[in-house]
């Protein structure tokens, strides 16, 4: 939820990627991570009948449900996009026993994540390449940063808010998921996929009418290419990118417009001025002599609407205000 949508601009904790975003949280597994798949199916048609329009699924198991697919089937006809987390046993060498409990095979495909109609995400890390859990296969349609699974490593995991759990919420004590913060750097395909929600819902909040397929589809025409050149079964069709997303849903800036130059007595200074462009910081004024402003040279870059001109030896100029980005 933090990775996704927590509040910014508060000097608190972390900020989240699209930080306008509202949240439905719905409670689908026990006080142990424990759900069945009717339980999960149910919190799925909730979610999609009081009008969620992305629907994270930060869980995974191995057995294949119709029930959880029907769900997933029907939230997806009702416009919704459905995200879930590709899995973390990539392989099975971990020395923990409760990971050893958990991943009992290497790389074994998981559900909801391998179900139709759901954007399936592994996990990178700082380097932009696989991390050692993420798990791949035919169904991993983007990458994600996710964070690498070193939990001595401070740097390499994703900072976002915590639930206040104590510490026998869990029965193992010594589980890294045990926290008693509200922030602290996680890891995981979970991780991943909450980026790749908050990435969606920016799109969304900039792009109305894009329908969920339409917006699958953004996210990934608009990813970073990784491994083999398209798609292949690790990275999918590459890393998310949240600004090459979002650019196609924003309006192109516009040059700004030069007013007339007054310079009603003829003398060598005058003042150049240009109007305001909405989303426009900083601007750029260009001088030439010829028209095709192949002499052209820059003579002012800043946040100023105007920009004088003294001492001009005598002759014909042509001016040229642009957005400096």
């Amino acid at each position: 939820a933090g990775t996704a949508a927590a509040s910014t601009n508060n000097k608190i904790g972390s900020a989240g990627i699209s930080w306008g975003a509202r949240l439905m949280p719905v409670r689908v597994l026990d006080e142990t991570g424990v759900g069945s798949a009717e339980n999960l199916a149910a919190g799925i048609n909730w979610a999609a009948a009081n009008g969620a329009h992305i629907i994270l699924l930060s869980f995974g198991g191995k057995s294949y449900s119709q029930v959880l697919q029907d769900a997933i089937n029907d939230a997806h006809s009702a416009g919704a996009l459905v995200i879930a987390a590709a899995g973390n046993c990539r392989v099975e060498y971990y020395t923990w026993s409760w990971w050893r409990d958990y991943c009992t095979e290497d790389n074994p495909t998981m559900y909801p994540a391998a179900m139709a109609n759901v954007l399936a995400v592994s996990a990178t890390h700082i380097g932009d390449a696989y991390t050692r859990y993420s798990q791949y296969g035919d169904h991993i349609d983007l990458a994600a940063p996710g964070g690498d699974m070193q939990w001595y490593h401070d740097g390499d995991g994703i900072l976002s808010t915590l639930p206040t759990y104590d510490e026998a919420y869990l029965t193992n004590p010594d589980s890294p998921f045990s926290y008693s913060k509200e922030y602290d750097e996680m890891r995981g395909t979970s991780q991943a996929a909450a980026h790749v929600a908050g990435v969606a819902a920016l799109v969304w909040s900039a792009e109305t009418g894009l329908t969920a397929d339409q917006l699958q589809a953004r996210l990934q025409d608009t990813s970073v290419d990784l491994g083999p050149a398209g798609w292949d079964p690790v990275y999918g069709w590459g890393r998310l990118d949240a600004l090459n997303a979002v650019l196609p849903s924003v309006p192109p800036l516009l040059a700004p417009v030069l007013n007339p130059i007054d310079n009603a007595d003829g003398d060598d200074d005058y003042t150049v001025t240009w109007e305001s462009v909405e989303r426009a910081d900083n601007y750029v004024l260009e001088e030439a002599t010829r028209v095709d402003f192949g002499d052209a040279i820059q003579i002012y870059a800043g946040d100023a609407l105007e920009f004088d001109i003294t001492k001009q030896p005598y002759g014909l100029y042509y001016y040229l205000s642009l957005i400096h980005i």
